[in-house]
């Protein structure tokens, strides 16, 4: 089957599942991203509550220029970036299962349909148990860019306490070196062919979360950060002048799972008896401190 007779076969599919609700996308609403990545596309919309998601009325089918030896995907365009549903990822992308490239297009466009609903009906427990599993996944996608954010490394040992760690940063590899003590942090920087003075080895805080956060409950700021950790912990991590680390830790079905706050403190010329007064502490490092994470 080539890509014309595919294009065929998939429009008599949707006149059979969902007749007048279709239409195909014009050549200039397939070039914003991440649809220019596709050759056609289709908009389907849906019944009034058709679905769960909040604010999905459509979806978009669209396949590449090599399908039927790809996959077709499907999006649902409201639900965007923010991964407010679990197993969407940006631009309202679902993440689906693959079908077989030697079925027909017909049963292919079904199934990926079929499963878009079910997706986008998951009830609310699944869909906490979802974000939960997929923490590290989530934390990643939300986190800077690959090529802006530090390579960490870790020889802090899983399943303790909330507790002080030290951290190395690496300017010239980019990379975070996490230890419960300095010891090990220097023995095993020693052996890296990295010789590192005592005071280059910082505070870090490590904390046990309850359960892992969904993505609605990340930190978007130091402030949001620090919020609810015991502030004598936050005094001895958040220095002025000096990176700040703040290493989450959550179980999951799949593992435990690390997460990494990495904070710019504040100018120590700004700062008395550590917070200027009349300010409180979370609201003044939520102005003064920039994240990576």
């Amino acid at each position: 089957m080539d890509f014309q007779e595919a294009l065929t076969e998939i429009e008599a599919a949707l006149d059979q599942s969902c007749l007048g609700k279709w239409r195909r996308l014009l050549a200039e609403e397939v070039r914003p991203d991440p649809l220019c990545l596709f050759q056609a596309g289709w908009r389907i919309d849906l019944d009034a509550e058709a679905v769960q998601a909040p604010g999905v009325d459509h979806l978009v089918l669209v396949i590449d220029a090599s399908f039927p030896s790809s996959q077709p995907r499907v999006l649902a365009p409201s639900l965007g970036s923010d991964y407010r549903w679990p197993h969407v990822e940006a631009h309202g992308l679902l993440c689906l299962r693959p079908t077989s490239v030697v079925a027909s297009a017909a049963d292919r466009i079904a199934i990926h349909l079929h499963d878009a609903l079910e997706l986008l009906n998951l009830p609310q427990d699944i869909r906490a148990a979802e974000f939960e599993r997929e923490f590290g996944s989530y934390w990643t996608h939300q986190s800077l860019r690959s090529n802006e954010r530090p390579c960490i490394l870790s020889l802090v040992k899983p399943g303790g306490q909330s507790r002080q760690v030290v951290f190395f940063f690496d300017n010239r590899l980019l990379r975070i070196l996490v230890a419960d003590t300095k010891s090990e942090a220097t023995a095993w920087l020693r052996n890296a062919g990295t010789h590192v003075r005592d005071r280059d080895l910082l505070p870090g805080l490590l904390v046990r979360l309850p359960r892992p956060w969904h993505p609605s409950e990340f930190p978007k700021t130091v402030g949001d950060t620090i919020r609810d950790l015991p502030e004598e912990s936050v005094h001895a991590t958040l220095l002025p002048n000096r990176k700040s680390l703040f290493l989450f830790e959550a179980t999951t079905t799949t593992g435990p799972v690390f997460a990494a706050v990495l904070a710019n403190g504040a100018k120590s010329d700004k700062l008395k008896n550590g917070y200027p007064s009349s300010t409180s502490s979370a609201r003044w490092l939520n102005r003064r401190s920039s994240a990576w994470w």
